[in-house]
C-alpha cells in the first residue's frame, strides 16, 4: 500500500490539490495509484478504495480500452530512453465500471522530485461524438448520389442519423400551406420512413426559433420543452412533450434551388455544437443544388406539381 504521507504530501509538491481541481484526476507515486478525485470518480464509476495502492501497470486492463494500450505505453515512454515521459497529452478511451467506454483527453506531468505523477482527464466524449458524426456523413454523403427521387435522399439523410442514435424528422414546406409538413423520420428503436401522427407545425417557426435560418445556419438548442411551447398552443404542447426524445436539438436548414425548402430536425441527448455544425453541413448536401440526387429531386416535385 501508499504511504499515508505520501497522498498528504502530493499536493504539496505539486502546489495543488486534487480535490479542488475542475476535472477528473488521479495522482501517482512510484508507479502506484495513491489519490483520485470526486470528479474521477463520478466520470468512471471507479472508486479511491478500488484503485489506491494499485499499480498503474497492473491496472492498465481494467482502466484502459483494448485498442488504446499499447497507444498508451508508447506515447507515454521516452523514445530515446524508454523512460516515462516527464509531461505529455493524448487522447484514448478510459473503461468505466459498467464496461462503457470513454474517450477522454488525458494530461500528465512528473513532478521534480521523479517519483510522484498528476494525471487529469478531460471528457472527450463531445469531441469524439462530433468527429464520428461527421465522418458518417461523409460516407453518407456518397449514398446520396444514388438516390433515384426526391422521397430516397430524404429517408437515406434520417436513416444515416439514427444509425448514430438520434431522431430524426423532415419538415417540409408547401408553396401556399402556412402549415410545414412531415416528410421521412426515423429513431434509433423505430423503422425507417415511419409515419409522423402528429399536429403540424406553422412554417414561420422555422425562421422564428432558428434567426439564422435563412442565412442556411444550423441552430443548436438545449431546451426542447421550450421549443415545443412556443411552437404550439399550450394544449397541443402538453400533449407533445411526452413524446420529445430528448432536450437537445438540432434544426439545419434544407434549400434547394437557393429556396427554403424545409429543415432536418435531429434531436438527441447527445448532441452537441460540433455536431450541429456536421449537420448544417449535411443538409447542405441534402437540398445542394449541383448534387445530382437533389437534381432528380426537384425534377420529382416538379412533375408532382405539374400533375
Amino acid at each position: 500500500m501508499i504511504p499515508e504521507k505520501s497522498s498528504q504530501s502530493f499536493g504539496v509538491r505539486f502546489d495543488v490539490d486534487l480535490h479542488q481541481l475542475p476535472v477528473a484526476a488521479l495522482a501517482t507515486h512510484d508507479g502506484a495509484i495513491c489519490a483520485v478525485n470526486d470528479r474521477f470518480e463520478s466520470l468512471t464509476g471507479w472508486k479511491a478504495s478500488d484503485l489506491v495502492g494499485k499499480s498503474v501497470p497492473g491496472m492498465l486492463d481494467k482502466l484502459i480500452a483494448p485498442a488504446d494500450r499499447d497507444v498508451l505505453f508508447q506515447l507515454t515512454k521516452n523514445r530515446e530512453s524508454a523512460e516515462p515521459q516527464r509531461s505529455g497529452r493524448l487522447w484514448c478511451r478510459i473503461l468505466t465500471t459498467g464496461g462503457e467506454e470513454r474517450p477522454m483527453r488525458v494530461e500528465w506531468r512528473l513532478a521534480d522530485n521523479n517519483h510522484d505523477t498528476l494525471v487529469t482527464l478531460i471528457d472527450a466524449h463531445p469531441e469524439a461524438l462530433g468527429q464520428d458524426v461527421t465522418s458518417a456523413l461523409a460516407r453518407a454523403a456518397g449514398a446520396l448520389s444514388r438516390c433515384a427521387t426526391e422521397q430516397e435522399v430524404l429517408e437515406e439523410a434520417v436513416e444515416t442519423l439514427s444509425a448514430r442514435g438520434f431522431t430524426a424528422t423532415v419538415l417540409l414546406m408547401d408553396e401556399d400551406n402556412p402549415l410545414l409538413r412531415y416528410g421521412p423520420s426515423a429513431t434509433p428503436n423505430r423503422p425507417l420512413g415511419r409515419t409522423v401522427d402528429l399536429p403540424r407545425p406553422p412554417k414561420e417557426i422555422l425562421t422564428r426559433l432558428n434567426p439564422s435560418f435563412m442565412k442556411r445556419k444550423a441552430a443548436f438548442f438545449q431546451d426542447g420543452v421550450r421549443l415545443v411551447r412556443e411552437a404550439f398552443p399550450e394544449p397541443v404542447a402538453e400533449r407533445l412533450l411526452p413524446l420529445l426524445p430528448a432536450q437537445h436539438m438540432v434544426q439545419a436548414p434544407l434549400f434547394v434551388d437557393n429556396a427554403p425548402y424545409g429543415a432536418l430536425v435531429v434531436t438527441g441527448d447527445a448532441l452537441n455544437p460540433l455536431v450541429a455544425t456536421a449537420l448544417d453541413l449535411f443538409a447542405e448536401l441534402v437540398g445542394c443544388r449541383e448534387h445530382p440526387s437533389a437534381e432528380r429531386a426537384r425534377g420529382t416535385r416538379a412533375t408532382r406539381r405539374a400533375g
